[in-house]
């Protein structure tokens, strides 16, 4: 963790906050574990610092995102205030906007693989299934209210007390479907995919957008493959690729392919549903629907409970009157 803080506090929603310590920082935002002073919960709050009014309508967004998809396997927001920074920042910030966030002990998804890695062992079958149908459930939530989460990783996936995965980081939250019509706009969303969307889980149609094309939520298809790979392998399939300073946008063209010499077996359905998922060609991905098809009988056979996908629409409450819309790239990058 982080190094102790001074303790400075902040209200929002007419609630006072005391900040802890740092538990984390990327590079639009800094996050501080918190106290709630009245219950004496702790919670977290991400701090995005704002440069313009564009980079404050993109983290209110974020914020509304979280407020308004209520489903279990999707982070919500305790409350989000709009301010000036609580702490000395540089002079070009012209706001910070406060997300906060339900505190979860158990952190995410990829410091749990990491010690599984360092150990060279696995999580176990019956976690696989869990996790990767527990992060269908709340992706077909975020799907059925027309939204694409476009950087899925373990990284952002939380792990509850009881395990439970829960979807996190809305700010690279975009409209499930985006049309692609000119020259101009391909390189605006190249450029928002690069910023926004982590490397190694990248799907290959936002390295080399198509034009004149479509962005799908095939592209969240791609990246829960990855999630997926990651489960059963403790990695992404394109880990070592970044790391040996390959192409990874080049590797992605030839699909996901399972490991030569695996260190654990899992069954052949399982493997290949992550080829599947991988597959380069965004209209040969399986829908979630068909991915939860292949699980189920994977979840019986370990009893594991199997979920419709339509609850999901019915548990998650939908967005709006387009009210929190990301309808063009250009709205994000706005001065």
């Amino acid at each position: 963790m982080g190094c102790i803080q001074s303790g400075p506090t902040f209200v929002v929603d007419g609630r006072s906050y005391r900040i802890v310590e740092n538990i984390g920082e990327g590079g639009f935002s800094q996050v501080d574990l918190c106290r709630e002073e009245k219950s004496n919960r702790l919670c977290v709050a991400k701090r995005i610092l704002c440069h313009s009014r564009a980079d404050s309508e993109r983290a209110v967004r974020e914020a509304e995102y979280h407020r308004r998809l209520r489903h279990p396997n999707l982070l919500t927001c305790l409350g989000h205030s709009v301010g000036q920074p609580i702490t000395s920042v540089a002079a070009t910030v012209v706001a910070e906007v406060i997300l906060v966030l339900p505190y979860h002990r158990r952190g995410t998804l990829s410091e749990e693989l990491d010690l599984c890695r360092i150990a060279k062992s696995s999580i176990g079958l019956n976690r696989i299934l869990s996790t990767i149908s527990g992060l269908c459930s709340g992706l077909a939530a975020m799907h059925s209210a027309d939204l694409a989460h476009r950087d899925l990783k373990t990284g952002n996936v939380l792990l509850d007390d009881s395990l439970r995965p829960i979807l996190m980081d809305f700010g690279s939250v975009t409209d499930k479907l985006v049309w692609i019509n000119s020259r101009q706009e391909a390189v605006r969303w190249q450029d928002f995919a690069a910023e926004h969307c982590s490397m190694t889980y990248r799907a290959p149609e936002l390295y080399n957008v198509p034009c004149p094309g479509i962005i799908s939520e095939k592209a969240d298809i791609w990246s829960l493959g990855c999630v997926l790979y990651a489960l059963c392998y403790n990695e992404s399939p394109f880990d070592l690729v970044y790391s040996r300073g390959d192409s990874v946008a080049l590797a992605t063209c030839s699909g996901i392919k399972l490991p030569t010499s695996p260190e654990f077996d899992y069954p052949s359905e399982l493997q290949q549903l992550i080829l599947s998922m991988g597959n380069p060609d965004p209209d040969r991905r399986p829908s979630l629907a068909e991915i939860r098809t292949v699980l189920a009988p994977l979840l019986i056979s370990a009893g594991l409970p199997t979920e419709e996908p339509e609850d999901d629409a019915t548990e998650a409450a939908v967005v709006s009157q387009g009210d929190v819309r990301l309808t063009s790239v250009a709205h994000t990058q706005e001065a």
